[in-house]
């Protein structure tokens, strides 16, 4: 049975909250929305959809990631209402030792680097942390669409330092191949596949219009493919 949502979106982004025992889907943003909400789907039961506190920005199309199962980080996104991608980031302090919080108030983080490398929306991410970095996480925002409706080659790396209470932003040397359509709609992160035949951890987003974008954590290089996935392998 199918449990509606408190409110109607599109544009919007959705991501998995996994804890130790439940899971839950979360959405977040849409087109001049700052709304989030997120629902229990533990063992296939859907409970209700919970209101979280609003961002401080509307996001339309913007990216998630969950920071050491506690955090929700977003990313970009458009603003209808100000007509310009959002290069704030904002931060919500999901779960705690007693479960789901629901009042705690979403923070804009401060950012070190070139705030401007992140007034994107569709950007694709890849978590590039090490699994001994004690709680500080490296990620990778991938191309998106930019403040000119084109396709961006920026690769952004973001640094969250656990014991910090900002970010630090960078842009990487070795960009996407030029040329291909890199504003990631529907699935923004990357799946993380063993290359059997190189031996080799890859990440690999199939969700690209007719491109396959795949990223080798060993040379640190994106290759861009055209043709039907097996290709990406040999």
């Amino acid at each position: 049975e199918s449990v509606e949502m408190n409110f109607t979106r599109r544009f919007h982004s959705m991501m998995s909250l996994i804890t130790e025992h439940k899971k839950y889907i979360c959405v977040i943003g849409g087109w001049d929305s700052k709304e989030v909400e997120m629902i229990e789907t533990t063992d296939g039961i859907f409970g209700k959809w919970l209101i979280l506190p609003s961002m401080h920005y509307s996001r339309s199309d913007p990216t998630t990631f969950l920071c050491n199962t506690k955090y929700i980080y977003v990313f970009g996104g458009w603003d209808y209402n100000l007509k310009r991608s959002i290069s704030e980031i904002e931060r919500y302090e999901v779960f705690n030792d007693e479960g789901i919080k629901l009042t705690k108030q979403w923070e804009v983080i401060k950012i070190k680097g070139n705030r401007s490398l992140l007034e994107k929306y569709n950007m694709g991410l890849i978590d590039i942390s090490k699994d001994n970095d004690e709680g500080n996480k490296e990620i990778l925002l991938v191309g998106g669409y930019d403040e000119s409706y084109d396709y961006s080659t920026d690769v952004v790396r973001i640094e969250i330092k656990k014991m910090e209470n900002h970010v630090n932003v960078y842009k990487e040397e070795e960009g996407l191949p030029p040329g291909g359509e890199s504003s990631f709609w529907y699935e923004k992160h990357f799946h993380y596949l063993k290359n059997d035949l190189d031996k080799e951890d890859i990440a690999v987003n199939f969700n690209c219009f007719n491109n396959i974008y795949v990223y080798n954590f060993k040379t640190k290089t994106f290759r861009q493919k055209f043709q039907e996935f097996s290709s990406c392998l040999s």
